[in-house]
């Protein structure tokens, strides 16, 4: 008998398979933002950032059905949708790429430090500086080298604001809010969360299918762009011999429900390998690691205390 993902077997999963992100951005009255790059971008991206293929494992296809059904035992822990607390919202903003971004620095941070230390970051506080306006969009690429130079400022959660009450880092903002005030020194606060850069193993550039779910096999998380909207990828499923790829929505309550870290979350929808392949085509990546920043060590410690 063939396998089938338990995640695809709850009432109305197909509802959620191969969205038209356009005509449901519509339908529902939400906003999609994400931007095609531009020639030259495209060619700085593909020129700068290494093949994700060459420097990791890729899984042949044979092997793909009892990678996801082990990854799916214990209610899908294998899957790294499971690091996720809670969804986002773009709330009527075109900031669909930095709500990519931010989950997955979010993810590839607790991947690196522990769920324990985990840090929401607010999409908002790199879109601000890279969209001529709240519902414009911006493009992948330039969300990319943000992340590396400038990085994303911690969402302003009564978590977030109670480190910087015990003297961790200095600030934070709001997650959505195009017009908030960003507060004097913000940018070394923003340092202090940036991706690893190039030679130190942070980004990647996926260029294949294969290349794509060998990731989500190995516990990372990829993005991309389809239908002007940008989505994380955090996990696998199969029907058969149908393969599937799991994706965080930016809509609020929408989508399927997953079991998150602590909490069941309603933002899920599934993308066939054709869809998968429009990403790769278009310009895919992956985050593999988050730089180390000064005050961890003691923030561990006196977690510990």
């Amino acid at each position: 008998m063939s396998y089938m993902s338990p995640i695809l077997q709850q009432a109305g999963a197909d509802r959620w398979l191969d969205v038209d992100f356009d005509r449901e951005a519509e339908a529902q009255g939400r906003l999609c933002g994400c931007l095609p790059m531009p020639d030259r971008m495209r060619a700085s991206f593909e020129a700068k950032l290494p093949v994700y293929e060459a420097a990791f494992p890729v899984y042949p296809r044979a092997q793909w059905p009892d990678l996801i059904a082990e990854r799916d035992a214990n209610q899908g822990a294998g899957w790294i949708y499971r690091r996720i607390r809670r969804g986002h919202d773009q709330d009527g903003e075109g900031t669909c790429v930095y709500n990519m971004l931010s989950l997955g620095m979010q993810i590839a941070w607790c991947q690196a430090f522990g769920d324990h230390v985990w840090i929401p970051f607010s999409p908002v506080s790199g879109y601000r500086w890279n969209a001529p306006g709240p519902r414009t969009g911006s493009n992948v690429w330039d969300s990319i080298v943000w992340s590396e130079n400038h990085g994303l400022l911690p969402e302003d959660t009564p978590e977030n604001k109670a480190l910087v009450a015990a003297g961790y880092f200095g600030h934070t903002h709001p997650a959505v809010g195009y017009g908030s005030k960003f507060q004097s020194g913000w940018e070394e606060t923003a340092k202090l969360f940036r991706a690893s850069p190039q030679e130190q193993g942070g980004w990647y550039r996926v260029t294949t299918v294969e290349g794509w779910f060998s990731a989500l096999f190995d516990g990372r998380g990829c993005g991309g762009g389809r239908d002007s909207h940008a989505i994380w990828h955090v996990g696998a499923t199969i029907d058969g011999s149908s393969v599937r790829s799991i994706y965080c929505n930016s809509w609020g309550k929408w989508g399927a429900t997953l079991q998150g870290s602590d909490r069941p979350i309603t933002s899920f929808g599934f993308d066939s390998e054709a869809k998968v392949r429009t990403m790769v085509s278009r310009g895919a990546f992956c985050l593999v690691s988050m730089r180390r920043p000064t005050f961890l060590d003691r923030w561990i410690k006196d977690l510990a205390a």
